[in-house]
């Protein structure tokens, strides 16, 4: 279960959309260092599946000022449930990219072989995907307006993302871990809802993959430390992402410091 200790640290809450239930600004934790100081809102987003998003929705994500939405789903993922932005004619002026991570596992759905804990598919996603995240990190620092990545819960590709520009912005790791930890409770509602239709369709589907416990976050966080050193050290070396990318993300993120 998540603990009180987690939740009691503040964590960006999501965005009133009707379509989606998961998209939070990744501003306002504090920056390790700079206590008066916190990361840029209006900068990156993290979210969820964006099919559903009603016209309303689209019309208050580009008032927010997103201008770039980056799809890390699957192919398969991307044909059941096509992405609004990736229609120029819904989408109201904002880029669409997709950048599918892990395609093959998740392309598998439930019908392939699961794997044994979040924490391996985090731990494939940082040492096997390290093309597809820096793909990732390029898009982003390419772009002057609202940055929104997601995939279908916003919580695993997503949280993966999400603790790379977290902890490239000296985040504390307890912030990065108390982000990570909230998605569960904001998707419990459409979790259940897929529960039940997996077993109308005669799948178990374990707990953990509806789960964002601060632990599997915590030991991703110790794998990160001691594989790669830091966020920084494995966008540049690992990633390979362009040096001035790293820096301009980093420079947003942390609103100019």
């Amino acid at each position: 279960m998540t603990s009180t200790a987690t939740l009691m640290r503040a964590v960006s809450r999501p965005l009133p959309l009707e379509g989606a239930a998961n998209v939070r600004d990744l501003g306002g934790y504090p920056i390790a260092g700079n206590p008066r100081h916190a990361t840029a809102r209006g900068a990156f987003l993290r979210g969820d599946d964006l099919s559903a998003l009603s016209a309303q929705d689209v019309a208050s994500l580009t008032a927010y000022g997103l201008s770039l939405d980056i799809d890390v789903r699957s192919a398969r993922e991307l044909g059941e449930a096509p992405d609004v932005f990736e229609n120029p004619a819904d989408a109201d002026g904002v880029r669409y990219a997709s950048v599918p991570l892990l395609d093959g596992m998740n392309s598998a759905g439930f019908e392939g072989p699961l794997p044994s804990s979040l924490e391996e598919i985090y731990r494939v996603l940082l040492d096997a995907d390290a093309y597809g995240l820096a793909r990732v990190m390029e898009l982003m620092a390419a772009e002057t307006g609202a940055v929104l990545f997601h995939c279908s819960a916003g919580k695993d590709r997503t949280g993966v993302i999400a603790m790379l520009l977290l902890k490239l912005a000296d985040v504390a790791d307890e912030d990065v871990v108390a982000d990570y930890a909230a998605s569960a409770g904001y998707m419990e509602a459409r979790f259940r809802a897929q529960r039940t239709a997996l077993a109308k369709r005669g799948i178990a589907a374990p707990d953990f993959l509806f789960a964002s416990e601060p632990e599997t976050m915590k030991r991703t966080l110790i794998h990160l430390a001691r594989r790669y050193g830091s966020a920084e050290h494995y966008l540049l070396e690992a990633a390979g992402v362009n040096p001035a990318s790293v820096a301009i993300i980093k420079n947003r993120l942390q609103g100019g410091l």
